[in-house]
């Protein structure tokens, strides 16, 4: 083999690698969004009754239950006060209020990162078709100007979410 095929070979490869990489982050990190976020897990009520700095703490009760199933944490204590019941999401010790701002920041930030992998796979995809050499830096600047493309219009709109709530 050539050094020129093995250098095209090489970034074949490497492009593979890299939208590899970004299926694994939305495999990992989309559905834990959707926890964290409050949009899946058991719903239910909690009735708080203590709160510290960051976490409160409460009886957990599940939508088709009449009594307290376990005690739980919960994550955000914006807006929390002891004695008051809330809505939540359950999913294991930890419940979540549903928040639509959160949901979008996480998205967004892994969209972000999705976007500027896919777009260096398939820049480097297309150099290894067309016979050119890497352009590392070139293909890198690709990806850094997609994630800032695509990433402050999300974060603009994650923070106008979070300022109505």
């Amino acid at each position: 083999m050539t050094p020129r095929r093995r250098r095209r070979a090489a970034q074949a490869v490497v492009a593979v690698v890299v939208a590899a990489l970004a299926v694994g982050l939305v495999l990992l990190f989309g559905p834990r969004a959707l926890v964290l976020s409050g949009y899946t897990g058991e719903p239910g009520t909690v009735a708080v009754s203590e709160c510290g700095p960051r976490v409160c703490q409460g009886e957990f009760t599940p939508d088709d239950a009449l009594e307290p199933a376990t005690r739980v944490t919960v994550g955000d204590v914006y807006g929390i006060a002891p004695g008051q019941r809330i809505t939540v999401y359950r999913d294991g010790a930890t419940v979540n209020q549903r928040a639509g701002w959160r949901l979008v920041l996480m998205l967004s930030a892994l969209l972000i990162g999705v976007a500027a992998l896919g777009v260096i796979a398939v820049s480097l995809w297309v150099r290894a078709v067309r016979r050119e050499p890497w352009g590392t830096w070139e293909v890198l600047g690709r990806g850094f100007t997609t994630a800032l493309g695509v990433g402050i219009p999300l974060l603009v709109l994650a923070l106008v979410l979070y300022l109505l709530r």
